[in-house]
């Protein structure tokens, strides 16, 4: 909506390289001093630009877990990480989005992780990334969703961050859908980690006893450094490592 100042015609002028360089990086920490800071303590752990929008992550300002943060209109806007619902006796696969039902209490259903077992045979064990929780908590008890039913195994848990770590990113998709194109990352010191902008799901490594500090996208499974070994994932599925399934570990 502002009026126009001028026509960029191009670099003209008889400046060396060297200064030209030394112009431009003058001009940067100019327009640099105008993005606000980061809110919280010590060093940004990692930065990634994912549909148009740039995601910081950075310490809180105790240095006491992690948060994310949104670059908005109004500056840099906090992302809550939601809560984790850990279940068993998976019946059937629940859509994203769908809605939880344990008597009086409700949630969407934003992800849903196997760790251990089948759906087909009812064994299925892990937990679901849950949202807009009304009439909670949930307790261990059995509930239903469109489609199935499931063993509920407590309340629900907050999702938070341990401090530290310097995060590496992928941003790779599972599903073909341009919905489905998500952000991978770990950092050595929280399990690594798939993230959309808005749901924030940790994806441990059963058994392991370090936290993943490279993770990448590749040949649609997802690869994982953990010290001296390359864990890979079931094909096509980020958040299962069961070699029954596909899963792996290179030395």
């Amino acid at each position: 909506g502002g009026g126009t100042i001028g026509q960029a015609t191009g670099l003209h002028t008889q400046l060396n390289l060297k200064n030209v360089a030394i112009n431009q990086a003058a001009a940067a920490d100019i327009y640099r001093a105008d993005i606000t800071a980061v809110p919280g303590s010590g060093p940004i752990r990692g930065v990634v630009f994912y549909n148009d929008v740039a995601y910081a992550f950075r310490d809180n300002a105790g240095g006491t877990a992690g948060d994310i943060y949104k670059s908005t209109a109004a500056g840099w806007v906090q992302v809550p990480l939601g809560q984790t619902l850990a279940f068993t006796a998976l019946s059937a696969a629940p859509g994203e989005g769908t809605i939880l039902t344990q008597g009086a209490v409700t949630a969407v259903i934003e992800r849903w992780v196997i760790v251990t077992g089948d759906v087909t045979a009812g064994t299925a064990e892990g937990y679901f990334v849950v949202s807009n929780i009304t009439g909670g908590p949930f307790t261990a008890a059995a509930a239903t969703f469109p489609g199935g039913t499931v063993t509920i195994s407590g309340a629900e848990q907050a999702i938070t961050r341990l401090p530290g770590g310097d995060i590496n990113f992928s941003i790779g998709n599972f599903s073909a859908q341009e919905s489905t194109r998500r952000i991978y990352g770990a950092d050595g010191v929280n399990d690594h980690f798939e993230f959309d902008g808005v749901t924030y799901v940790p994806i441990p490594v059963p058994g392991a006893t370090v936290k993943p500090s490279l993770a990448q996208v590749h040949a649609n499974h997802m690869f994982l450094a953990m010290e001296a070994s390359l864990i890979h994932s079931a094909l096509g599925n980020p958040y299962n490592f069961e070699v029954i399934n596909g899963a792996g570990e290179i030395g």
